[in-house]
């Protein structure tokens, strides 16, 4: 409807939500500005890290991202420190 705004998708809450957040970053490449990021499950618990228990296919959506040649910013959006942390390390290890 409004093909100028740009706007955040929040992954964990995909999750969440069951969406299919991967095809959804395809057909809306260009609008995507910011990726909120954190891990979560289909119907239950978000915002911990990666290397918790999860739904997040952190490589498949780097995969992704790298396919489509996403320059936006991206934000962990992960609520303990420690998580945090653990979270940048398999991050950067699945670059």
């Amino acid at each position: 409807m409004f093909p100028a705004v740009k706007f955040t998708l929040d992954i964990g809450h995909c999750i969440q939500n069951g969406d299919d957040y991967l095809s959804f970053i395809e057909l809306n490449k260009d609008r995507i500005v910011n990726i909120h990021l954190h891990n979560a499950l289909k119907d239950g618990k978000a915002h911990y890290g990666f290397h918790k228990n999860g739904q997040l296919n952190l490589k498949k959506l780097i995969s992704t991202l790298k396919r489509i040649q996403y320059s936006g910013f991206m934000s962990l959006e992960i609520l303990q420190t420690e998580d945090i942390k653990k979270s940048w390390a398999v991050l950067l290890n699945s670059l």
